[in-house]
């Protein structure tokens, strides 16, 4: 993913934490990567800080997951997002996102480099770290006329389009 802009709010948000013990795995490559290691143990967060190098198996590290948090400033539509929800996880999401990508349960909050967005973010992480049953996912995406099994696809239709 975009290391970057995601990974030092993310960071922000771990450094905040104050008595929350938050865990993150990150998943992706790019040129900030190993920047972005460097920076987590600068900062003493290598304990609570997973970095995976991008894989197509993706889908098998979402049942690791409680919550799925992109705080990205520059996408539009996140298929990580899609699978995510279709994955039993609620979402944390920019609100520059697009709202298409509320299926389950989602939350859009700002991103900005301001103590109260920050503590917004942390929060909305701290009450939100139920996964969804499996049931209600299912009925969520047939709602929005999906189904699991080819809701990637059609998404990628209306991404596309």
């Amino acid at each position: 993913g975009n290391w970057p802009a995601r990974s030092k709010y993310l960071l922000q948000l771990l450094g905040y934490r104050s008595n929350a013990h938050f865990h993150f795995l990150f998943i992706g490559d790019g040129p900030e990567k190993e920047g972005f290691r460097q920076a987590i143990q600068q900062a003493g967060l290598t304990d609570n800080v997973i970095i995976l190098d991008s894989t197509p198996k993706i889908k098998n590290y979402y049942s690791a997951m409680n919550l799925f948090v992109l705080p990205s400033l520059f996408e539009g539509l996140p298929m990580a997002g899609i699978e995510a929800q279709a994955n039993g996880l609620p979402i944390i999401v920019s609100d520059t996102i697009s709202h298409q990508l509320k299926i389950t349960k989602t939350t859009f909050l700002s991103v900005q480099p301001d103590k109260e967005s920050i503590k917004s973010w942390v929060e909305a992480i701290l009450i939100t770290q139920s996964r969804i049953d499996n049931q209600n996912v299912q009925e969520q995406f047939l709602k929005k006329g999906f189904l699991i099994d080819s809701s990637v696809a059609k998404w990628e239709e209306i991404y596309l389009s």
